[in-house]
């Protein structure tokens, strides 16, 4: 009977450190997990940034295109009626270049910023997961002492036990 109580007793002991022990694995792995998660959002918002700054780029470049292939063609009706580049002619081609750089500017200013707000998300998507990392260990952690303190409250025969000890007080043997 003796052999049974106090296999009882370590039981009693041992088990809630080792609940404890794999709670606080589990949710270290659970930080571990929401951490990575996170980083490979970050990661695509970072990719999605670079994929407005190209797509702006290449609007730019379109544009460009449209305001030369139009500058070209004003040039060319005017040497075709024999005006030549003329003050009004060149006038309107330099507004068109005007404009041009302007609408080029917006398209640039445009990508820069929908490129900034994705890299703003993307740093606090890593913030968020480098938190709950730090979050679950410390939980972990935490965890992990209480079982081992509930383990010590049980191996010593409960908290009144351990109490009147703390205070001095006589226990029965």
């Amino acid at each position: 009977m003796a052999d049974m109580q106090s296999t009882m007793q370590t039981l009693s002991a041992v088990m809630p450190m080792i609940g404890g022990a794999f709670s606080a694995n589990a949710m270290i792995d659970q930080g571990e997990a929401i951490q990575t998660k996170n980083y490979w959002e970050a990661y695509q918002l970072d990719l999605n940034a670079d994929k407005a700054m190209a797509s702006a780029s290449v609007d730019v470049e379109s544009m460009e295109l449209q305001f030369d292939l139009a500058a070209s063609r004003a040039r060319a009706v005017a040497g075709g009626q024999g005006t030549g580049l003329d003050g009004q002619v060149a006038d309107i081609i330099a507004n068109m270049a005007g404009v041009g750089r302007y609408e080029m500017d917006k398209i640039i200013f445009s990508g820069q910023d929908a490129a900034n707000r994705l890299n703003t998300q993307a740093s606090f998507k890593r913030f968020e997961g480098k938190q709950a990392r730090k979050g679950a260990n410390y939980t972990a952690g935490a965890t992990a002492l209480a079982g081992v303190s509930q383990g010590a409250v049980n191996w010593f025969g409960g908290s009144r036990y351990i109490n009147k000890q703390l205070v001095g007080e006589k226990v029965p043997s």
